[in-house]
């Protein structure tokens, strides 16, 4: 080859060097993007999962207090009879 050729050559083999490297770069960043996301959705699930079972907890807790009225107004309705 002729130092012209070689020239390019050599400049060809940095620039697709050079591209490869950062593309493993981006595939890296990609990933832990990826990982960082998939965290936090699972911390989310998680605080939507327990926000769920509480609201459930306190319906319940509404419930018997609700029982717990009608049967104190059936006691004072029957004490008047």
């Amino acid at each position: 080859m002729t130092n012209n050729k070689k020239f390019y050559f050599v400049v060809i083999l940095l620039v697709v060097t050079i591209f490869l490297l950062g593309c493993d770069k981006v595939k890296s960043d990609l990933g832990a993007s990826a990982n960082s996301l998939k965290n936090d959705f699972d911390s989310t699930t998680g605080e939507i999962k327990a926000s769920i079972t509480e609201t459930k907890e306190f319906i319940g807790d509404v419930k018997s207090a609700a029982k717990e009225i009608k049967e104190a107004k059936d006691a004072v309705k029957n004490i008047g009879n």
